[in-house]
């Protein structure tokens, strides 16, 4: 169930560079270190239930202290929040927090993935947390529901249970609200906590939002597509290489997990493929984050157009185009036809000859200066100032 991440989870790809400078060559300390605060990242499950521990997961690369405050919100404004394709963060300039505190990750500056407590147990609502390191801010909501949904849908309409989760018992009166097309349709469970929506070839709902007591429960009936088993990412590192070059192949692999996408192992099957055939291969090995790199050589028989690299590693498949230019074996040569004798004021004849392999080509400069079965071609510089 997901209505917007706030600010999102903060994307962060860094290189360290370790320079050595100075007489004695010893290593420059690395510069701005206290910079490495601002990058964190937060995140939490959509909705945990009051009565259990509650936690939300924060990621550092330094060990300075991140300050946390819970606001109350109305689930509406989390779905204006995350209307549209670029989420934006709730303002909570003029709010009371609920409450706030304190946390502190590992020292040093390293990366620490750490499940900081929520000290909000036996509350039900909406929350948005906010962390805080000086200017930089990063926030999610949660909800904290007692209430579970289940839905049954037909080609002829849909039926949604409520219960509640600490007890099992269904929620009778409890209020829905369904969004169909543009319009807010509004509906109570019967006394067997069951709210019947009949469709027929009409429009269906979108989703629905369950509401009992502070607790609020959605679930939408858009369709969505399962997690996968496994996936793999794939990158070249250009965009384009000759003929007979090597180009640089990395990626990652991840299994899933129950829920989790964690780092697979094992050996990644690299092809290097250009119209259903194969041209190059490698086997690296996932190292302990489920990365690999290895390098490709193209050979230099590969005809000019694209290719492809495609990667497969724990059942799952991934790929990547890559532009290959002809080989680079041509001799170009350029000689003044009157070298010796050549008159100030008239023009320079240019003699360009092109060879492979000792084969004049008759098509290499066609386009450009005319015609050559010979694999020569003329050009005059009219102005020799």
């Amino acid at each position: 169930m997901r209505f917007a991440r706030g600010a999102g989870a903060l994307a962060l790809s860094f290189a360290l560079v370790l320079a050595w400078a100075g007489p004695a060559g010893a290593a420059r300390p690395l510069l701005d270190s206290g910079k490495w605060d601002q990058y964190f990242a937060l995140f939490a499950r959509d909705t945990q239930v009051p009565w259990q521990p509650i936690a939300v997961r924060l990621d550092t690369y330094s060990g300075a202290p991140v300050d946390f405050a819970a606001y109350a919100v109305d689930p509406a404004e989390v779905i204006v929040a995350g209307a549209g394709a670029k989420p934006r963060a709730l303002d909570v300039a003029h709010r009371t927090p609920v409450t706030r505190w304190r946390f502190t990750p590992p020292p040093g500056l390293q990366f620490e993935s750490s499940d900081v407590a929520v000290p909000l147990q036996n509350r039900e609502g909406f929350f948005v947390i906010e962390a805080r390191r000086g200017d930089a801010v990063q926030q999610v909501w949660i909800n904290l529901s007692r209430i579970g949904l289940v839905t049954k849908e037909s080609p002829g309409g849909i039926a949604l249970y409520g219960a509640d989760l600490g007890t099992g018992r269904a929620l009778a009166g409890m209020r829905i609200t369904y969004l169909v097309n543009r319009a807010f349709v509004y509906a109570k469970t019967d006394g067997g906590g069951v709210s019947r929506m009949q469709t027929g070839n009409g429009p269906r709902p979108r989703f629905a939002l369950a509401e009992w007591g502070n607790s609020t429960a959605f679930v939408s009936f858009v369709p969505e597509s399962p997690l996968p088993a496994a996936v793999v990412g794939v990158r070249v590192d250009r965009a384009s290489v000759r003929a007979g070059d090597i180009v640089r192949v990395v990626g990652f692999a991840r299994k899933r997990t129950g829920s989790e996408m964690r780092a697979a192992s094992g050996v990644v099957r690299l092809a290097l493929v250009a119209g259903g055939k194969p041209l190059a291969s490698a086997q690296p090995k996932l190292d302990e984050a489920g990365a690999f790199a290895a390098d490709l050589l193209v050979p230099a028989s590969t005809r000019a157009g694209d290719v492809t690299v495609l990667a497969s590693a724990a059942g799952a498949s991934g790929g990547a185009t890559l532009h290959v230019d002809a080989a680079g074996d041509a001799v170009l040569r350029i000689a003044i036809a009157c070298a010796d004798a050549c008159a100030p004021d008239a023009p320079i004849p240019l003699i360009v000859t092109a060879k492979r392999d000792g084969v004049p080509l008759a098509e290499s400069l066609a386009g450009l200066v005319g015609e050559s079965a010979a694999g020569t071609w003329t050009l005059e510089i009219l102005d020799n100032r």
